[in-house]
């Protein structure tokens, strides 16, 4: 039986891939425990899985399962707000920080740009 779950569990996650477009999205799973942990084991996405909903999900509507997948997801935004703002205060510390338009632009022309912060307050006119 347990081979069987993980056949099933190794299709749903080849069929994910049509949708995953070799994209590294955070994903959310939800299912039985021991459903979640079958497809972890086989899945070739298991380091984007950000987070699991517990439970048996067969009967939740869309609006149910909204708040807690909001939830874990506003919690990894926070994890990769931190992390950006470490990656831009060592970049700086090593002096690999450009901060004007017209670096960034030249920067990105060459292919060398790795992650662009913007604050949210910035307006640039042409």
């Amino acid at each position: 039986m347990d081979d069987r779950h993980r056949r099933f569990f190794q299709q749903v996650d080849s069929a994910f891939g049509a949708y995953a477009n070799d994209e590294d999205l955070p994903l959310i799973v939800g299912g039985v425990n021991r459903q979640v942990s079958f497809l972890k084991e086989v899945s070739q996405y298991k380091g984007t899985i950000v987070g699991t909903l517990s439970g048996n999900l067969d009967r939740a509507t869309i609006h149910e399962l909204t708040p807690p997948v909001w939830e874990l997801m506003q919690s990894v935004r926070r994890d990769q707000q931190a992390d950006a703002l470490q990656e831009l205060a060592d970049a700086a510390g090593a002096r690999k920080v450009v901060s004007t338009i017209e670096e960034v632009w030249r920067l990105a022309h060459e292919g060398r740009g790795k992650r662009l912060l913007v604050e949210k307050t910035i307006m640039y006119r042409l």
